[in-house]
């Protein structure tokens, strides 16, 4: 019997097998894509690279005396979910308030997907920040960055910032393991 929930692209698997009254290291496990590492005796993890294009995935446990299969099961291949963007150890989707003391120190954002989400594997993104402003009462003031780390124009403007001034941080790109890039909505915050 196989114990593991969803398998996702890029990223490695766990993957439990059940041998009932069988030595594990009778069996071997086999898929059709991606590559299976042992790590102790039922335990594997499943990695399935970044460009591969199949739907699903077979598994199969096999005895290695005969090369017999002894149980075999088709899953679906996921791509990652949508990650959770922070600012600093913020986690935006939980509060759109950020202290002016605990801001003055953050050097920028990231994304990431929860370890829950992805059989207990983190997973980081590249972030592209292409849009900062810091606005006071009327006034704005605006800078870019190529990443996720505030540029050192955004950095002063943070650094002149007040209580009560907001933060928007829009067109905001992620780049997943797989290569593919998807924009978050804008991000704004109260300085508190």
């Amino acid at each position: 019997m196989f114990v593991y929930r969803n398998v996702f692209i890029g990223v490695k698997n766990p993957i439990s097998v059940s041998c009932m009254n069988n030595d594990a290291n009778d069996f071997k496990l086999h898929s059709n894509v991606g590559r299976v590492d042992r790590l102790i005796k039922n335990r594997y993890y499943l990695e399935v690279p970044v460009e591969e294009n199949k739907e699903f995935v077979f598994l199969s446990l096999i005895k290695k005396s005969n090369n017999q299969v002894i149980q075999s099961e088709k899953r679906k291949l996921n791509r990652l979910p949508s990650p959770t963007v922070y600012v600093g150890h913020a986690n935006l989707n939980e509060t759109q308030k950020i202290e002016k003391k605990i801001l003055d120190h953050i050097e920028g954002i990231y994304a990431r997907l929860d370890s829950s989400l992805t059989n207990e594997n983190k997973v980081d993104y590249n972030v592209i920040i292409k849009s900062f402003t810091i606005k006071k009462n009327l006034n704005q003031k605006g800078a870019t960055s190529t990443s996720g780390r505030f540029s050192l124009e955004q950095k002063k403007l943070i650094e002149n910032s007040n209580v009560g001034d907001s933060l928007f941080i829009s067109n905001v790109l992620l780049i997943n393991l797989d290569g593919n890039i998807c924009k978050v909505d804008s991000l704004k915050l109260r300085i508190i």
